[in-house]
């Protein structure tokens, strides 16, 4: 008896026989394939061309410039910053969704300042409304339609106006579109956000 468990012993002791072990009793170094695990880093080996960063529709981060040819006889440029925050999930925006069925993406931007030209009105400026809702429809990944939500508060419904179709260059969508302003003063304007 002494002589056939002593064999055994030792098979059972000795490293090298550390491989015949059941990769499936749950070694955490083995997976269930009995290989040994590794970490996925979402590349292969000598890939060098690692996925580019997609833009982030979270957020809206631009700016918004206005041309204007004749205020009381003088042109004027200027511009405002702009910040939002995607409200597509927002219960309070459902309708303008609605407005706007082609819409990836609804945000509520803020101006910052709210009156543009005020050297060319006497100090008084004009007012940019504040804060205004923006819907974008993502055309493929290099475009991007833009439209303007109000809401209409005499007929308590949102209505939704294209205002331009302009390139998604990486994070950047560029854009521009005419307008007209009180007194039927007419101005350009050109805009980017950053969808970093």
């Amino acid at each position: 008896m002494r002589v056939l468990w002593l064999p055994l012993l030792l098979a059972a002791c000795n490293p090298a026989q550390a491989v015949l072990r059941d990769p499936s009793a749950g070694d955490p170094f083995y997976g269930d394939s009995g290989a040994p695990t590794t970490t996925d880093t979402g590349t292969t080996p000598g890939d060098t061309n690692p996925p580019a960063p997609q833009p982030d529709f979270n957020q809206w981060h631009g700016q918004r410039t206005f041309e204007f040819d004749d205020i009381f006889g003088t042109a004027c440029t200027d511009s405002v910053d702009e910040t939002g925050t995607n409200v597509t999930e927002s219960a309070d925006y459902a309708g303008a969704l609605d407005a706007c069925p082609d819409c990836d993406d609804i945000y509520e931007v803020t101006n910052d300042p709210d009156h543009v030209c005020e050297d060319a009105t006497g100090g008084r400026g004009i007012p940019v409304a504040n804060p205004v809702v923006r819907g974008i429809e993502r055309i493929g990944e290099t475009e991007i339609r833009l439209y303007s939500l109000q809401y209409d508060q005499w007929r308590q419904t949102w209505q939704a106006e294209e205002l331009a179709t302009g390139p998604l260059d990486g994070f950047e969508f560029t854009y521009e579109y005419d307008g007209t302003a009180g007194f039927n003063t007419s101005y350009h304007v050109t805009g980017y956000v950053d969808f970093q």
